[in-house]
């Protein structure tokens, strides 16, 4: 459990990072402060307040920015303390409005609706052996610690939704006592279960926000194939192939020129054997960038 409250407490803190970004801090006598988190703006520039459903309330021109703050005039409308900002961009017709790329994902501007990257995982791995020894059954409960390197290909499904896959090398390493010498054919009462798998997983995400940081919920599936693998309690002939069950959550955090930062952490649980249940908690990140 304290494995688990150190793994998210980082996340935890991003997204804490994202409720305060580009958003209206104050208002008083028609004028606005600004905290403009990841948001790019000067001074002269328009911009909307938006309400919780994202809808326009008030228009704003930029009068004055300074580092992370920016202060504006109402021209239009109104303003709440804690509403969303976007920028405003006049259309080639002159009339029309759009948002900024600085206030959505910035890699959503790219024209493809995709994007590719690295990610390294560390994982922190569990298993539950059950075997038999001079006629006695055992259980050995098992944990440790495994690393991953995967490649990362993500496309928009829709402005909400996202999907996400990922391939790569990933070990998997537990250890374990029993009470008597019955691991390693009696000879130990240290049991382990350790692999190296050829890794596919797909991802369905839901994006909760549009902003450049976009934190996510979701889950999938994944395709296991086992490069080698040992164990002192298992019969690892029997293991080949398996399938992976995940769930998982993260923040995409947006960078400059369509790069982004891609946070998660999951919880994938392989489906049960006769001999064995295994899963990990796994905390990942790297570098995306769009195409």
């Amino acid at each position: 459990m304290n494995k688990l409250w150190i793994a998210i407490t980082p996340l935890i803190l991003l997204l804490g990072l994202e409720s305060r970004a580009q958003t209206v801090a104050q208002v008083k006598n028609n004028k606005v402060l600004m905290e403009l988190g990841s948001l790019t703006t000067q001074k002269g520039d328009d911009v909307f307040c938006l309400d919780a459903a994202q809808k326009r309330k008030g228009l704003l021109k930029v009068t004055q920015v300074k580092g992370s703050k920016a202060v504006a005039e109402i021209v239009k409308g109104a303003c709440e303390q804690g509403m969303a900002v976007r920028l405003r961009r006049v259309g080639k017709a002159g009339g029309g409005d759009s948002a900024s790329s600085e206030s959505r994902p910035r890699r959503s501007a790219k024209k493809t609706g995709q994007a590719w990257g690295i990610v390294g995982g560390y994982h922190m791995d569990s298993a539950v052996a059950t075997f038999t020894y001079s006629g006695t059954e055992y259980s050995s409960s098992m944990t440790g610690t495994g690393f991953s390197v995967s490649g990362l290909y993500d496309y928009d499904l829709t402005k909400d939704w996202q999907f996400r896959a990922l391939a790569g090398i990933e070990t998997f390493n537990t250890e374990g006592t029993v009470a008597a010498s019955a691991c390693n054919n009696g000879a130990s009462s240290n049991c382990d279960f350790i692999l190296m798998n050829l890794s596919f997983q797909g991802l369905a995400k839901y994006n909760f926000s549009t902003g450049s940081m976009r934190p996510w919920i979701g889950g999938g599936i994944g395709y296991i194939f086992a490069l080698s693998k040992s164990s002192n309690v298992i019969n690892t002939s029997e293991l080949s192939t398996n399938w992976l069950y995940t769930l998982a959550g993260g923040l995409d955090w947006g960078l400059a020129s369509g790069a982004y930062i891609p946070l998660s952490i999951e919880y994938s649980q392989f489906p049960d054997s006769a001999t064995v249940k295994a899963g990990y908690i796994a905390v990942r990140g790297g570098w995306a960038t769009s195409f």
